[in-house]
């Protein structure tokens, strides 16, 4: 007997998950641009029409449904809600629908597809796989692009690393990407047991770790130090987990290129090896701030930038993920988005926490030996729901100096957010089990 017949998972067809699986992939890639004759036919529209017309049949069907996460749901249809408005009320109406029709409605089926297909243990393996696939060959091609010098050149007076996709080209986006998967690395790699699969996620790892070296983002060294907290505060040995951190760090130290670890310096210090981005970010926070005070119902979608320009004369957008929401739409959208996020973080904490109890029961109890084939399957929910608490508290972080308001982040998180809770749903239903789901 299999843990997914013994839970009663909803049956999903294999097709549907791979697809997904295959269409997530291809995101990150952007295989559209890398091979000209997939762009041309459009797969990735093929793709993504083929499952939004599964995704209404399994609607239609009920069988997408189960634990509905309501609060979070609720809040995710405020946020839009609130997007379009600000997308129709915008200083810039053009710009406003591109970035609303290409960067919210487009990648919110990314957090649909997830939240309908990835039903079970074995569904939540497989779109993993994707990710991981996807980032080793953006990992890989980062690598190579360092060797061959083909994505290195110089900028702010070092060398700085940039990603191989539209998506990552910037250093700071390359890093915080790289930032993203490590989270995944580290609360995965104890819940794997094939050699292999660790073997290729310490290898993502590393070629992470490159990537925040060299692409010289500041952005991103803050980034790792927040990742090093979060670690901290997770582990139930702090003491002994700081400790080997701190070891880490100082032989990283010595082994980091001088100019890198002036680069690092900088954030400090603010002197700088050429240019005088600080200076600039300083002046755009400034900006940002006056713009907020005369416009606090907020600018529209991705308007600051043209606000900015008819007020002072200058360009650059807020480089401040806080200022991007308040800006864009306003003291109640930065609200919203707050209780988005806040509600995403809490459902996975509670995901999290309701599969421990389910698996110190199973691990206390001699009668049902069935459950423990669940084991596994709940190890990896909370693994997964940790790595995803995590991945969002980088990008609060990373937040700090750049804006991702509209970048696919938020809508993987809430995808899996939404998924996790219900596989556990469904994993808690067995006989034997009946502790209150709800309450939790």
């Amino acid at each position: 007997m299999t843990s997914e017949k013994l839970a009663d998972y909803p049956p999903v067809p294999s097709w549907m998950v791979l697809s997904l699986s295959v269409y997530v992939a291809a995101w990150y890639l952007q295989i559209g641009t890398r091979w000209s004759i997939l762009g041309a036919v459009r797969f990735e529209f093929i793709l993504a029409s083929l499952l939004i017309v599964a995704t209404v049949f399994r609607w239609l069907g009920g069988a997408a449904r189960g634990q509905s996460n309501q609060p979070l749901v609720a809040w995710t249809w405020i946020l839009v809600v609130i997007l379009g408005l600000h997308t129709i009320f915008s200083v810039d109406p053009d710009r406003s629908w591109f970035i609303f029709s290409e960067r919210v409605l487009k990648l919110i089926f990314i957090a649909v597809f997830i939240a309908t297909f990835v039903k079970s243990p074995r569904h939540l393996r497989w779109i993993l796989g994707a990710l991981l696939f996807a980032w080793l060959k953006l990992g890989q091609e980062g690598l190579m692009g360092h060797i061959t010098g083909g994505l290195m050149w110089q900028n702010q007076g070092i060398m700085r690393l940039h990603g191989s996709t539209g998506m990552i080209a910037h250093p700071n986006s390359f890093s915080g990407w790289a930032l993203g998967t490590l989270p995944f690395v580290i609360y995965l790699y104890p819940v794997v047991r094939s050699r292999g699969l660790r073997a290729l996620l310490i290898l993502q790892a590393l070629l992470s770790i490159h990537v925040l070296i060299f692409t010289g983002s500041r952005t991103g060294y803050v980034g790792v130090v927040a990742l090093m907290l979060i670690i901290v505060w997770h582990s139930p040995k702090r003491v002994r987990t700081f400790t080997a951190i701190a070891m880490v760090a100082v032989v990283a130290f010595f082994a980091i290129p001088k100019s890198y670890l002036e680069r690092a310096a900088s954030i400090v210090t603010l002197e700088e090896a050429e240019g005088n981005s600080s200076g600039a970010r300083i002046q755009i926070l400034k900006d940002a701030w006056v713009i907020l005070q005369e416009n606090p119902l907020g600018v529209g979608v991705a308007g600051f930038p043209k606000a900015r320009f008819e007020r002072f004369g200058r360009l650059q957008d807020t480089h401040n993920l806080y200022l991007e929401v308040a800006t864009n739409i306003g003291i109640h959208g930065l609200i919203v988005f707050g209780m988005f996020v806040f509600s995403m973080l809490r459902s996975l904490r509670r995901t999290r926490l309701h599969a421990a109890e389910l698996l110190g029961r199973i691990n206390g109890s001699k009668r049902l030996k069935a459950a423990k084939l669940r084991a596994g399957d709940l190890t990896l929910i909370m693994a997964t729901a940790r790595a995803v608490e995590a991945f969002i508290l980088i990008r609060l972080t990373l937040g700090l100096f750049g804006m991702d308001l509209y970048e696919i982040y938020w809508w993987l998180a809430l995808g899996f957010a939404i998924s996790l809770r219900s596989i556990l749903f469904n994993a808690q239903r067995i006989e034997e089990y009946s502790p209150s789901f709800e309450k939790l």
